[in-house]
This record gives C-alpha cells, sequence and structure tokens, in this order.
C-alpha cells in the first residue's frame, strides 16, 4: 500500500488484519492435507472422529478466512481509490461508519459459514436428505459471489470514473 500513513486508524487496522488473514488463508490452506492426514492417523484410535476429519470442513474455513481478508482490503481499496459518485455525492466511505458497514456487510456470510462449519455436528443430514457440509459450502459460495459482485462494483465504478474524467479533458 503505498498511501498507508493517509489511511484513516479503521482503515489502517483493516489493511493489517486483511493482510494476515490472508496469509493465514495460504498457510493453512497448505498444511490442510498434513492435518487431515494426522487426524485420520489420530482418529484410528478413538472413538468419535474430530470435527478436522472431514476435508470438506478443513478447506471451507481457510476459503472464508480468505474472503474475510477480502472484505478487509475491499474497504481500504473502495476507500484509496476516492472516487466521486457519477451524481456528484460524496466518496463512498467517506465516514468510519460506512466503512465499518461494508466490512461487516461482506463479512457477514464468510462468519456465518465458519460458525456453521464448528456447530454443525458430522454425519449430520439436511431435510432433504444431503449432507450437513452443503450447508456451509453454500454459504461459502455465497459469499464468495457478494465478493466478487463488489468487486466488479468498484471497477465499472472506476471506469466510468475515466470515462468521465476523459469527456470532460476533451471539452
Amino acid at each position: 500500500m503505498r498511501y498507508f500513513d493517509r489511511l484513516p486508524p479503521l482503515l489502517q487496522v483493516a489493511f493489517i488484519v486483511g493482510l494476515l488473514l490472508l496469509l493465514t488463508t495460504a498457510v493453512v490452506g497448505f498444511f490442510a492435507p498434513v492435518l487431515w492426514v494426522l487426524a485420520l492417523v489420530a482418529s484410528q484410535s478413538s472413538a468419535s472422529p474430530p470435527w478436522y476429519i472431514d476435508p470438506v470442513r478443513l478447506y471451507v474455513i481457510p476459503a472464508n478466512l480468505g474472503m474475510l481478508g477480502g472484505a478487509c482490503q475491499f474497504a481500504v481499496t473502495t476507500y484509496s481509490r476516492r472516487f466521486r459518485r457519477p451524481d456528484r455525492r460524496p466518496f463512498p466511505l467517506d465516514s468510519w461508519q460506512s466503512q465499518v458497514r461494508v466490512i461487516a456487510l461482506l463479512a457477514a456470510l464468510p462468519l456465518g459459514a465458519i460458525v456453521v462449519v464448528l456447530v454443525l455436528p458430522l454425519g449430520l443430514v439436511l431435510p432433504l436428505g444431503w449432507p450437513a457440509d452443503f450447508l456451509p459450502i453454500g454459504i461459502t459460495l455465497l459469499a464468495l459471489g457478494a465478493l466478487l459482485a463488489a468487486c466488479v462494483w468498484l471497477i465499472s465504478v472506476a471506469v466510468q470514473q475515466a470515462a468521465d474524467q476523459r469527456k470532460h479533458q476533451g471539452t
């Protein structure tokens, strides 16, 4: 980040937390297969398998941690772009309340998926006869869609701003 010292304190914290979450995602995603094999070996002597024996649950957690990091980075990037809206309203994320609102909205689904993964018991069957692993996977996909939609919105507004600037420079 080129202008880290110019960010408000909340976004400085969000930037650091986002980087730490993305680093955690990389480390946990890299070591998840090793943890899974060790859990399989350890569960041979145990009566009830631990929650991390399920590879789906083991990979849903780092994916959602990465999306939490992406939500923090999205708020920082949006504030750093400082683009004006076409109707001349103030900058997006100008106040700390709006910054917290964006981070909370984009972080709600990944946090919910992590809670579902940790709370749902193994072997649970949903009412339609589907395994319970479909629930955190579905929430994760919704969270990914929300984060991608937010990024597409940011890109479209930036492109529109660049077109408006070129139009005003030409006149």
